[in-house]
């Protein structure tokens, strides 16, 4: 596992903190919603990934297809990130 994939994980484990498994069987896949993460957390998971990967997310990409799964918030980043 990388260090983008761990850093997402460990930013996702901050808002559904009941996940007890290791960050190799994280639900990568999972819907925010079914993994517990409501609205107002997406907005500080936002805040976490800018401040993490010290990018800016355009409001273009504030969109429900790209906060959709971890999965797809990581192939988001790894694409701003030029990874």
């Amino acid at each position: 596992m990388d260090e983008t994939r761990r850093e997402i994980i460990t930013i996702m484990r901050r808002y559904a903190s009941w996940i007890k498994v290791p960050d190799e069987e994280f639900p990568m896949k999972d819907e925010l919603r079914k993994i517990g993460v409501d609205s107002m957390s997406v907005l500080n998971i936002i805040f976490d990934l800018e401040n993490t990967f010290e990018v800016n997310i355009p409001d273009s990409m504030l969109t429900e297809e790209v906060f959709r799964t971890p999965e797809t918030i990581e192939t988001a980043i790894r694409g701003m990130l030029g990874a």
